[in-house]
């Protein structure tokens, strides 16, 4: 019986400690947010009622802000924090004048995502993965161009196959499935781009980051760690990227391996292989690290393209004379170049099309962090 009091007694303790810090921090940011007006309640605990009615109505409150401090600024309250939008071609350009020592979209990614936590300090003491995306990458694509080609191909026909009926496609889940498929296509090639516990590894890391970011960020500072350590999927996660992921390590950088002569259009072309040449010697040229660094691409990668894909589709179903505008652009650039990133570059309302509706979806929202305050646009 006196066990069960001290328990009880304990963990009384724990919820008063975690209420309190949470009072502590919100006395914290509203005195350095005090002069920016606030759309919901700006209490301590009023505060969350606005901050749930967020979740739900996010548009509506945004509009309604928008209209009310056009060239301004307002904060709204979030579960985790306060977000502060500016909106109005003065404040924009303000935001986008600002240096990277004032305005860091990679710190307000690192603290979105906890990425310490959920993918490794490593990643972000030595973001070298990043160089690669803007050059190896994007250098690379035309080469390895009717590959993803040919696996988005094979995807659609796989998950979506044809027939003259109507079906029910679950659209997120598919678009998922599809776009892991095609972006591994690129970065591991055949056969484990189409291998199922392979996909089935990087669509639940991508997801499990976002969704358990959001519970550690709703613990304070010196708790969050902890709470982590509990929660996090990264060990398993790369336990299991590892053992995917060591044939085609032994194959590059094993003893009877050589990364001199790779043919730019060949496969083994891949993610592992750019990593490697950008990688230090020591540490960062373990599996390990290497393994956490495609799990991290595939993350920025399945996440943003997942998103931007699904809301173009819902798009086109709203409108489908679009669908046909967007067709006929397509098999003309295609008819005269073949599918080829040239052919693509030239799709110029295909372009205009997903700009507008990341524009009008959020998902092109730039986000940035400056020590204690974040600015979104």
């Amino acid at each position: 019986m006196a066990s069960n009091v001290s328990i009880v007694y304990a963990l009384l303790s724990v919820f008063v400690v975690f209420v309190f810090s949470k009072f502590v921090n919100h006395r914290a940011q509203m005195s350095k947010l005090a002069a920016i007006p606030t759309l919901g309640s700006s209490g301590f605990l009023s505060s969350y009622l606005s901050a749930f009615r967020f979740v739900y109505h996010a548009r509506d409150i945004i509009q309604e802000g928008y209209q009310k401090h056009y060239n301004s600024a307002f904060k709204v309250p979030l579960l985790d924090h306060w977000l502060v939008v500016v909106c109005g071609p003065k404040m924009t350009d303000e935001i986008r004048k600002a240096t990277d020592e004032q305005l860091s979209s990679a710190e307000a990614f690192a603290e979105m995502l906890q990425t310490d936590i959920t993918m490794g300090k490593t990643l972000r003491a030595d973001p070298y993965q990043i160089g690669v995306i803007l050059n190896a990458l994007t250098k690379n694509v035309p080469a390895r161009f009717p590959e993803v080609h040919d696996e988005m191909k094979t995807a659609f026909n796989d998950l979506i196959p044809p027939g003259e009926e109507w079906v029910k496609v679950p659209v997120l889940k598919t678009v998922l499935n599809i776009v892991c498929r095609t972006t591994n296509r690129l970065f591991v090639g055949l056969p484990l781009c189409r291998n199922e516990d392979w996909m089935d590894l990087n669509i639940f890391f991508t997801v499990n980051v976002f969704a358990r970011a959001s519970i550690i960020n709703l613990f304070p500072t010196y708790l969050q760690p902890f709470v982590g350590w509990l929660i996090t999927p990264r060990p398993a996660s790369l336990r299991r990227a590892v053992k995917h992921l060591q044939p085609l390590f032994e194959k590059h950088f094993g003893l009877e391996g050589t990364t001199d002569d790779i043919d730019p259009a060949s496969q083994s072309n891949n993610l592992l292989l750019w990593l490697w040449r950008q990688a230090q010697e020591g540490e960062q040229r373990t599996l390990n690290d290497l393994a956490m660094r495609v799990l991290s691409v595939n993350v920025a990668a399945i996440h943003t393209t997942s998103m931007a894909f699904t809301n173009a589709l819902y798009y086109l179903a709203a409108d489908p004379k679009l669908a046909e505008m967007l067709r006929e652009e397509v098999e003309t650039e295609v008819g005269r170049k073949g599918w080829t990133k040239n052919a693509m570059d030239g799709m110029r309302k295909l372009d205009s099309f997903l700009k507008e509706s990341q524009r009008l979806s959020g998902t092109s929202a730039g986000t940035g962090f400056v020590p204690n305050l974040f600015f979104t646009y």
